[in-house]
């Protein structure tokens, strides 16, 4: 089916106003557009991060000569006619909104080229949509959609992505998003490249299983199990941890969701908590806080069954047999598991619930609990402003009867990490009632008053403060040895990744051969990450031995390393420029500065120079530097002559030139009477100049 307009009862009904707001949705919309045009390899290429470029090939069936001057227009697609055709829907996009909400906001070059073309068509597209330009250029089969000066003229828009750590976000998502259509379609080839670095590649796979390795690489293939289930017109594949791993770190991810639904990557929360739950009960302590085990869940529906027209991104969808397929899910992952259900978990609410399928991918990827409400007690407007703010900060601290009861789902996770220790914090010494008037007295004592910031800082003050607070100078500084296994030295972290690297990256290899560098990488920090606080102070102890015994080898015993000896040495020759300026008499100072060496020099020491004692005959010419550079004089001033020139210019035959002083002095008197030019002679000295130095 070709390109059309659909009519406007349809528009009304499916448009959602398209709008573009970072790279992520360009690149979405453009691999979407080209898995519809029947491509089973896409390329993805990026310049300055997608602010400068961006790029979308593919291998699909290109766009006919028709249909390209409505394929950036609003509503014009080949993917439906009417409302009705969503009932079969089968493509990524339906709306026909998505180029052309890029064309309003960048610069768009479409090249093109079908199966019945003999040469390839190159479109230049107005913000519009309209084709401004057309002509024809050389490429295979195809498409290729060419995005640049994303943002130009939308300043918000631009400065937001150009931070540089939102662009290492969009990167990192554009890399999952091409995992999972990776993974939705075995068969396809996948490419993706920034500033010329290869971020994700994938090649074909003719099963699921090495669809996964090809991935995800096959070390982490091999530690999942796939769940077949069948419900009604559905039918799914459930790809879960095997239930005997012992180490959960190489498998798990910030990203741990990836849920399909006809291929289509989709979000469903309520999905995405259930089968988590019943992961987290597995495998208890196993998991981290910040990352978990990644799940695969690929759905199979009636096209009928699913809506896909919720909101702009289309990854939002709805289920017909929500629940039955959702509690169908949880009892073969539980029985996998060898978990009971419980109660609430058997009877789950029939009716879909519109809030997972209106969540934001966001909120899908890093759930974040809300935090409690404390209600601010209110005070009669005659208090002052002081007792306001007393009253406010008090009241936003949780006592210990709201700790209590309020749910723990309702309470604010903070995670401070495995290195943090509260034993350290409940042996601090705290006050009593005495000690705080004691407090209290001296405060408001008037000797207070007389003491600076800088006094109280560095402990002068001229009284002992109660409650074990006397402040006295105590050496800080810990001996090296301390210092460096503190897990808060970044040279003893450095040292020990290092060291672990170095024992780790050789066995990682060996076990991932199908993994690339940037992979293994990765892999290494999970690895790294996982250890724990002993594990990484013992690589840490291992990493600064290694760096005290190369510090010792490269210095001998007795002796001051390499830069310690300069940096004396350089402070000594300081030291005695400084007393030689002291005593150095106080005369008239050399305003230039300079070193005046005598030079016997005459014309005669030069032309005995360069001829050697017989420096007779020629008055003009001194001698030869190379073979086509000499050097001859005038009155007080020498010069260089190209003597290559100096013939060409007067036309000396080859058999006539003779390259000896008293030929080159006719020729150079014969080029001054004739030509009357200097061009051939270049300055380089003037006797004058030593008369004025002596």
């Amino acid at each position: 089916m070709g390109i059309s307009a659909l009519d406007k009862g349809t528009i009304k009904q499916i448009t959602t106003t398209q709008v573009i707001t970072s790279v992520l949705s360009v690149v979405k919309e453009l691999v979407e557009n080209a898995l519809d045009g029947g491509a089973n390899h896409v390329e993805v290429y990026l310049e300055d991060k997608g602010l400068g470029f961006i790029e979308v090939k593919d291998n699909g069936g290109g766009i006919c000569k028709t249909d390209s001057v409505s394929m950036a227009l609003p509503s014009h697609t080949s993917k439906i006619s009417n409302m009705s055709d969503l009932e079969t829907l089968e493509t990524y996009g339906f709306r026909g909104e998505a180029l052309n909400a890029i064309c309003k906001v960048s610069d768009v070059k479409i090249i093109t080229r079908t199966h019945e073309d003999d040469h390839a068509r190159s479109y230049i597209l107005s913000h519009d949509g309209n084709i401004e330009k057309a002509e024809f250029c050389n490429r295979a089969i195809g498409t290729t959609v060419q995005v640049r000066s994303l943002f130009r003229n939308f300043p918000v828009r631009r400065q937001m992505i150009s931070n540089k750590r939102q662009a290492t976000e969009t990167v990192k998502s554009i890399e999952n998003l091409l995992q999972d259509f990776g993974l939705c379609l075995p068969t396809l080839r996948i490419n993706y490249r920034v500033d010329d670095i290869t971020v994700f590649s994938k090649v074909p796979a003719e099963t699921d299983d090495q669809n996964l390795s090809s991935v995800f690489g096959r070390n982490f293939a091999a530690q999942y199990q796939r769940l077949n289930f069948n419900e009604l017109d559905s039918t799914g594949v459930l790809t879960v941890p095997k239930k005997d791993l012992a180490d959960l770190s190489s498998i798990s991810q910030i990203i741990y969701s990836h849920i399909f639904v006809n291929g289509r990557p989709v979000t469903l929360k309520e999905f995405e908590k259930a089968i988590m739950k019943v992961i987290s009960v597995h495998f208890e302590s196993k998991i981290s806080t910040r990352k978990k085990p990644a799940f695969f869940l690929n759905l199979i529906v009636s096209p009928s069954s699913v809506d896909v027209n919720l909101e702009p991104n289309k990854t939002s969808v709805l289920l017909v047999n929500h629940s039955k397929i959702l509690s169908t899910t949880t009892k073969l992952l539980s029985n996998y598991y060898e978990i009971p259900l419980e109660p609430e978990e058997a009877s789950l609410d029939p009716s879909p619930a519109l809030d997972d399928s209106q969540a934001s991918e966001a909120d899908v990827h890093s759930p974040t609990p809300k935090k409690p409400r404390v209600e601010k007690r209110e005070k009669s407007p005659g208090l002052r402003n002081t007792e306001n703010k007393e009253n406010e900060t008090r009241n936003t601290e949780l006592p210990g009867a709201l700790l209590q009861g309020e749910p723990r789902s309702q309470l604010p996770e903070v995670d401070l990490g495995e290195d943090f220790n509260t034993q350290d914090i409940e042996a601090l010494p705290t006050l009593d009632e005495d000690q705080l008037k004691a407090l209290e007295k001296v405060f408001t004592s008037p000797e207070v008053g007389q003491i600076t910031a800088s006094q109280w800082s560095k402990g002068q003050i001229p009284f002992a403060l109660p409650g074990k607070t006397d402040v006295s100078i105590v050496n800080i500084c810990q001996s090296p040895q301390t210092s460096r296994n503190s897990s808060s030295n970044p040279e003893a972290n450095k040292n020990g990744f290092l060291k672990f690297s170095k024992e780790m990256r050789p066995k990682l290899i060996r076990e991932n051969r199908d993994m690339n560098l940037v992979q293994i990488a990765k892999l290494l920090t999970e690895e790294w990450k996982s250890l724990g606080p002993e594990g990484r102070e013992r690589y840490r102890e291992l990493g600064m031995q290694d760096e005290s015994l190369s510090r010792t080898r490269q210095s001998p015993s007795g002796q001051r390393p390499q830069k310690a000896k300069e940096s004396l040495a350089d402070k000594k020759r300081l030291l005695k420029l400084l007393e030689n300026m002291k005593e150095a008499p106080k005369g008239k100072p050399n305003v230039l500065g300079r070193t005046v060496i005598p030079w016997g020099i005459n014309m005669q020491t030069m032309l005995q120079a360069f001829r050697g004692r017989r420096a007779g005959g020629s008055n003009l010419v001194v001698g030869a530097l190379e073979d086509d550079v000499w050097i001859v004089r005038t009155n007080s001033q020498l010069w260089c002559l190209h003597v290559e020139k100096l013939f060409q210019g007067l036309q000396v035959e080859e058999q006539e030139s003779q390259k000896t002083p008293e030929f080159i002095e006719q020729c150079l008197q014969r080029w001054l009477r004739e030509k009357d030019s200097m061009d051939l002679m270049h300055p380089i000295f003037e006797f004058s100049e030593l008369k004025d130095r002596n």
